[in-house]
């Protein structure tokens, strides 16, 4: 993204070509996988157990500087949850709740 706000591919060989915001959004990564080994980032839903409890499902949202699962932030969320698996996005299935999962 260059300092107007506007979104680059960067090709090989150096040559940038403008992305269409209609079509390319930016998403934070938040440098963790899921348990098959996918990247989880911002907009992720994801299915999380919590020692012998039943699984929480909810979206990865970034909000006021910090990556957030639910109420807890990424920190907390690293170190509480355990068995990870991404179950869709907002950008593929906006509509995907809970009782689908």
């Amino acid at each position: 993204m260059n300092q107007d706000g506007i979104l680059f591919h960067v090709k090989l060989g150096g040559a940038f070509l403008p992305l269409n915001p209609d079509t390319h959004i930016p998403v934070f990564f938040t440098g963790l996988k899921d348990k098959n080994g996918k990247e989880i980032y911002e907009g992720d839903r994801v299915r999380a157990l919590k020692h012998n409890e039943s699984p929480f499902v909810n979206e990865i949202v970034w909000r006021d500087g910090v990556l957030w699962f639910g109420n807890w932030n990424w920190i907390e969320f690293q170190n509480i949850f355990r068995s990870i698996e991404i179950i869709g996005n907002i950008y593929e299935n906006p509509n995907l709740l809970e009782s689908e999962v």
